[in-house]
């Protein structure tokens, strides 16, 4: 009888046990849970980030087209320096 008393009271105890653990991981779990929940609470979501990328890319677009044209007007207005320098060079030399 003894020993039916010891095997119920450790089966007892192995239940406590594993008892006590299965709630300690459940608190684990909802603590992940939080942060998990935190985390999504910084997405942005595809519809948004795609609307915001497209409207990127046209600005980006917009920037690189007025470059192009800013660098075809350095050109134009270098050539016509030089242009300028060669005619005032060979008038100068035409008034000597």
């Amino acid at each position: 009888m003894a020993r039916l008393e010891e095997r119920y009271f450790a089966s007892e105890k192995a239940l406590l046990i594993q008892t006590s653990e299965l709630h300690r991981r459940l608190d684990e779990l909802n603590g992940e849970a939080e942060t998990l929940k935190g985390m999504q609470s910084t997405y942005v979501p595809r519809e948004n980030y795609e609307t915001q990328h497209e409207e990127l890319e046209r600005r980006i677009g917009a920037v690189e087209g007025f470059k192009s044209n800013m660098e075809g007007r350095q050109v134009v207005w270098g050539i016509i320096i030089l242009i300028a320098s060669a005619c005032i060079g060979l008038v100068g030399r035409f008034i000597k």
